[in-house]
């Protein structure tokens, strides 16, 4: 039987390229184990009523805050091509390309804070702050 923290070979495009299994696996069934890349925070929504009394129909002028989120919600990034649960498909599509920068090493230099930034959704008569920050 095969040591599942040896060293093994995978042939892969008629080359022989190292596989390193780490101790990610459940020595039984040999599941991944998964571990978060990042998490998101969310830190304000905002109600822009002067844009919405301006612009909405007059029907659409009753906008409350965002009811999706509340301040402090926080999730969990196992992948970032994989959206969290019970989150916004709006939102993720907004602040996606800042998850990926975040888990791939990004630093910015405006912010105290190493391996974090802040994002938002682009719905502006409601919008939503998020933090997201590499664990």
């Amino acid at each position: 039987m095969i040591n599942v923290l040896a060293a093994a070979y995978v042939w892969q495009s008629v080359r022989l390229v190292p596989w390193v299994s780490i101790p990610q696996f459940y020595p039984a069934n040999k599941q991944m184990i998964q571990h978060p890349k990042c998490k998101i925070t969310v830190i304000k929504r905002s109600l822009n009523q002067d844009i919405i009394d301006g612009y909405m129909k007059k029907e659409m002028k009753n906008s409350n805050l965002c009811s999706t989120f509340k301040e402090g919600n926080e999730f969990l990034v196992y992948s970032e091509f994989q959206m969290p649960e019970n989150f916004c498909h709006w939102a993720w599509a907004d602040i996606r390309k800042d998850i990926i920068a975040i888990i791939n090493g990004a630093q910015f230099p405006w912010f105290a804070e190493k391996g974090m930034t802040i994002s938002g959704c682009t719905d502006w008569f409601k919008p939503v702050l998020f933090k997201i920050e590499k664990l």
